[in-house]
């Protein structure tokens, strides 16, 4: 007797005993139990796997499992139930197909690209274009969407709907998913629907005026205000300039700009170099600490920028200033936060080798270091250090500068 043989048959004889229940059709070591005997079964592959149509299953899946592509089709709730193999695209319906990782984390309507964990389940997957509705997969294009007061989602919109502009529009019988007006006879105004008798002239109307769409103008009474018609309604912004160092003047469009004000004159808290001749810039000497980018952002809120030293003169200068009044390392207008190790002045002009230079020894441009400063250990030579690291800093300002700076405002 083969020794595969008497395995089964043994366990046969226990299960029997454990579960008194009647065998009529197990698959055991490669021998099937028919009426009691045990016979050679030469559906069973070596592995233990079936293919489809093969039965399965059975009291400690005794019967053998699917191969991969397959289910067991039984009754899950029948511990002794024996099925057959099939195919898994079968569990799952239209639009969708079996995937390991389908069984969780699906695309819905309300979240068509859900961010998933690094977890896979297996289960049935929407298609290419569809998510998950309720238990069925339907096309992302007619997801049911939030409109506007007014209107509702139907499946059966038009393709042409009725608008201020052509309330009435020879359109197809086509039936598009789409916002529809609650009432029959409104139309659509922009992204609302109104009556037609509501409907606006074509343009803006602005303290008695009419304007036409994409018309810009600036209030009369109200310096450094500029409004705009946009899809029938008029907006506003404020835009505003930096007193002492420039004013509001109007534009030949009949908008408000800003004008920087008194050429060569420095701004208040700025000093010019002494005995400065033709163009030079005026700088202003902070002893408040703080990272490169605070320190940017102040210098910029009042029209300058961090200071650039391109020559020995406007080191020394520098240098001697910071000397008198800072005393610390402090920072200047040199970085490669955004340029990937090519440093850039904070005037936008790119450094190069040839410029003028006043490198410490041994200065390395690391990951972590990106902004430059001036070493009070080093005698002020320049350094490379870590951005958000406080430190005073020198703000520079073009008193010759033609172009305006301003801010926009929502008004």
């Amino acid at each position: 007797m083969p020794k595969k043989y008497a395995a089964a048959k043994q366990i046969v004889t226990e299960i029997r005993t454990r579960t008194r229940h009647k065998i009529t059709f197990w698959v055991i070591n490669g021998y099937e139990l028919k009426n009691g005997n045990l016979e050679d079964s030469g559906s069973v592959h070596r592995n233990g796997h079936k293919v489809e149509g093969e039965r399965c299953g059975g009291p400690w899946k005794i019967s053998g499992e699917c191969s991969s592509g397959l289910f067991c089709d039984k009754d899950d709730n029948d511990f002794n139930a024996v099925g057959v193999c099939k195919p898994k695209k079968l569990l799952c319906g239209s639009n969708s197909h079996f995937s390991m990782c389908g069984g969780m984390c699906r695309p819905t309507c309300d979240n068509p690209t859900p961010i998933c964990p690094a977890v896979c389940f297996p289960g049935c997957a929407c298609d290419k274009g569809f998510v998950w509705s309720e238990d069925t997969c339907i096309p992302l294009k007619i997801c049911p969407k939030k409109c506007p007061t007014g209107s509702h989602w139907s499946m059966c919109g038009s393709d042409c709907p009725p608008s201020c502009k052509e309330p009435i529009r020879a359109c197809n019988k086509m039936c598009v998913p789409s916002c529809v007006c609650d009432v029959w006879d409104d139309v659509w105004h922009y992204d609302r629907c109104i009556p037609l008798k509501q409907c606006p002239p074509e343009g803006c109307e602005y303290n008695g005026r009419t304007y036409k769409e994409g018309d810009s103008w600036g209030e009369e009474d109200q310096p450094g205000k500029n409004c705009f018609c946009r899809e029938g309604r008029p907006q506003c912004l404020f835009v505003d300039c930096f007193p002492p160092t420039s004013r509001h003047v109007r534009t030949k469009d009949g908008t408000w700009d800003c004008q920087k004000l008194d050429p060569g004159q420095c701004p208040e808290g700025y000093i010019k170099p002494q005995s400065s001749k033709g163009m030079y810039f005026c700088y202003r000497y902070d002893t408040k600490r703080l990272s490169y980018g605070d320190a940017e952002s102040s210098c910029r809120a009042h029209g300058g920028r961090l200071v650039t030293i391109r020559d020995y003169r406007t080191q020394l200068w520098v240098a001697i200033r910071t000397v008198l009044q800072i005393r610390q390392s402090t920072w200047i207008g040199l970085d490669d936060r955004k340029t990937d190790r090519r440093l850039v002045w904070s005037d936008l002009v790119p450094y190069s080798r040839k410029d003028y230079k006043r490198w410490d020894r041994g200065v390395l441009n690391t990951e972590n270091n990106d902004c430059a400063y001036m070493s009070r250990p080093r005698k002020y030579r320049w350094r490379l250090g870590w951005c958000k690291a406080k430190r005073p800093y020198i703000c520079e300002y073009d008193p010759f500068a033609v172009s305006a700076i301003r801010a926009y405002q929502d008004f």
